[in-house]
């Protein structure tokens, strides 16, 4: 389990980048992608929201991307577990969003670049370099609804847009 507090503190942007720091997860980073876990195919991984299957049906893996900031916990179930968990053969990764509070917080984070590589054979235009190829936005805000009323009725806003030239114009290392 990965808290809020150590969270803030990774050097990650997504709950991906965060799985890969925990023991028995690897990044595949070929043309298909994908999370495995304990060796397991990225399908064998059921992904929870909040308690709810959140599962791309046709390709496995998770169907949407969480903001770092947007997470409250992050908990990896390896090994045994309940039949509750239906079609999860290698883990289980349960994901809780954050609740709005009593005060307003907000974050907003924006990067981009592009690939780089000598092999111009192999990656077309990759000496085509711009600053827009790949640009990615995350943006949280969070707190009450009508300030006085505490945390009685509260919101929490998370946006992330990832744009991408795609993975045959280089591979992103750093």
């Amino acid at each position: 389990t990965v808290e809020d507090e150590d969270i803030i503190n990774m050097p990650v942007n997504s709950f991906d980048e965060i799985m890969t720091t925990m023991a028995g997860v690897v990044e595949n980073n070929n043309a298909n992608g994908g999370i495995h876990l304990r060796g397991g195919r990225t399908g064998e991984i059921s992904y929870l929201v909040d308690g709810f299957l959140i599962e791309n049906a046709l390709f496995g893996g998770m169907s949407m991307d969480i903001a770092k900031d947007a997470i409250s916990e992050l908990s990896l179930i390896t090994g045994a577990f309940n039949a509750e968990y239906g079609n999860a053969m290698s883990g289980v990764v349960n994901v809780k969003v954050k609740d709005g509070g009593k005060d307003y917080r907000g974050s907003l984070s924006y990067y981009t670049g592009d690939y780089n590589s000598n092999a111009e054979d192999i990656f077309p235009n990759i000496s085509d370099n711009s600053l827009t190829a790949n640009t990615t936005l995350d943006a949280f805000v969070s707190g009450p609804v009508i300030p006085g009323l505490g945390d009685k009725l509260t919101f929490n806003i998370s946006v992330r847009r990832n744009q991408s030239e795609g993975y045959l114009n280089g591979v992103r290392e750093h």
